[in-house]
């Protein structure tokens, strides 16, 4: 195992992270944290990689040097494998996805579902969990926090927590208004960063991609959960909106995985036309980037509206893949800024 530094990292602080060999590559960035549960320690991180999706490559714990505050360092690139090369790490990612489990006591109390978790970046050990609703929501209006010794065992479908598990439990962060302003301040943040790149179309997706899980994930959870504290308008105005933001979230998550769905075919046969169904769904969608052929002709400007014309360009000079991709980063791009749009009546109302 590399020597690490110890020290507490969240979950979430890493998606999205880049993967850098100490050679100089970018590997990919990170995706998810594979725990295993026996003992609650992190086995692997599973990643995005650079490129035309080549399936889905894993990092095991041990390879990692360093969690830096700006990458995760690796010796070398060979420690990047696939996630079907190494069958123990696969079963762990298929079987146990920590995210949004029930943690309940042995009396059947439910202490509520976890959001977030932070580990030890030496060891792996997870040492405390981030959790929203149950006996959570009835104490805190922003998510709450309990210790790993809390915790007797972690099954595959739930874990079970120590009876008096409410006597650990602490408030994690700041409540509602605080978590809204951070998408915001997240958004923002990746639309900038989308202005830096002109052609990288599978750039583009990437952080597309990354940042459209994230808030499929969190979106409308702390407002729910405020709802249930709150009373008379504060709590109507709430409810109103976190239902709203859960059905947005529910929307973006579908959307998203039809996408994936939709790129992947195109991935798999490039050379084939798109079909009158496709053509027919992606007409009057808007593009993320200009695109333009291999000679500098302008396919389709940067949120122009997609036309017959436009998808004849487009296989014509081969781009079907990059015009797919900028109308699919546009689209979820309007989802995630109408989830950032509903938030901003909280802001209004002073709540």
């Amino acid at each position: 195992m590399s020597e690490k530094i110890s020290g507490l990292m969240k979950t979430q602080n890493l998606i999205g992270r880049p993967v850098i060999s100490l050679q100089g590559e970018e590997l990919g960035s990170i995706a998810r944290v594979i725990v295993n549960p026996d003992g609650g320690v992190v086995a692997g991180l599973s990643m995005s990689v650079k490129g035309w999706f080549k399936g889905e490559k894993v990092l095991e714990f041990d390879s990692v040097k360093s969690f830096g505050n700006y990458a995760v360092t690796i010796e070398r690139s060979s420690q990047v494998v696939t996630l079907d090369s190494l069958p123990a790490l696969k079963k762990l990612a298929e079987e146990c996805d920590m995210y949004n489990m029930r943690i309940i006591t042995p009396e059947g109390q439910l202490v509520g579902t976890i959001d977030d978790f932070y580990f030890d970046t030496a060891t792996g050990k997870v040492e405390k969990y981030i959790l929203t609703g149950g006996t959570i929501k009835t104490l805190f209006k922003g998510r709450a926090s309990i210790p790993a010794s809390s915790i007797e065992s972690i099954g595959k479908d739930v874990i079970i927590a120590v009876s008096n598990v409410t006597e650990a439990i602490q408030k994690e962060e700041p409540g509602l208004t605080d978590n809204i302003d951070q998408w915001k301040d997240d958004l923002g943040q990746w639309k900038g960063d989308l202005e830096h790149w002109k052609d990288d179309f599978e750039k583009l997706w990437e952080k597309t991609r990354s940042k459209s899980l994230e808030l499929s994930k969190t979106a409308g959870e702390n407002i729910k959960g405020a709802a249930a504290n709150s009373t008379g308008k504060g709590k109507e105005l709430i409810s109103k909106t976190g239902e709203v933001l859960s059905e947005k979230k529910a929307f973006l998550k579908n959307s998203y995985e039809k996408w994936m769905d939709r790129l992947q075919v195109i991935k798999n046969e490039p050379e084939n036309p798109l079909s009158e169904d496709e053509i027919n769904s992606i007409l009057g969608l808007r593009a993320a980037k200009t695109l333009t052929d291999d000679a500098g002709n302008i396919i389709i400007e940067q949120d122009g509206e997609v036309f017959r014309e436009t998808i004849e360009k487009a296989q014509q000079a081969g781009k079907v893949k990059e015009l797919m991709i900028s109308v699919a980063a546009k689209d979820l791009e309007e989802q995630m800024e109408s989830i950032k749009t509903e938030s901003k009546i909280l802001e209004e109302e002073d709540i």
